[in-house]
């Protein structure tokens, strides 16, 4: 197991244990707001998931990450912590993300990679660097 800037990865190049630590931690940041802050309401949830978790989750988010098993792993704690505000318990997923204005983690994954790749192109000293 090799720790570089944050990421873990084995020697077979897989990232399982890194997406789990990642997920472990999120879910004990959501079960510490659960329980720690006694209002559901979307305005106080909302704000502490953005600042507390979702960064957690985007960080070291290397190019493997966009296989199906790593985005459903990612997307959990989204899906556990906005079950748990008031007045959406009974939407599906899809519904409970429109409601609170949030993206989906592979969403916001790739909106990143995007936004790099057109730094990337309008900037000729970033494309040096970053061997395009």
């Amino acid at each position: 197991m090799v720790r570089y800037l944050g990421t873990q990865v084995d020697s077979n190049l897989n990232f399982n244990h890194h997406v789990s630590t990642v997920v472990r931690k999120a879910f004990y940041i959501a079960h510490l707001i659960r329980k720690g802050i006694a209002s559901r309401a979307k305005d106080v949830i909302t704000p502490l998931y953005s600042s507390l978790i979702r960064p957690l989750l985007e960080y070291n988010a290397p190019f493997s990450m966009y296989l199906t098993k790593y985005m459903q792993q990612l997307e959990k704690p989204q899906r556990f912590l906005t079950k748990k505000i008031q007045g959406l318990q009974h939407m599906t997923y899809m519904e409970r993300m429109k409601a609170l204005s949030l993206y989906f983690v592979s969403y916001r994954l790739m909106r990143g990679d995007l936004c790099l790749a057109c730094r990337a192109v309008s900037n000729p000293a970033l494309m040096k660097m970053l061997h395009i």
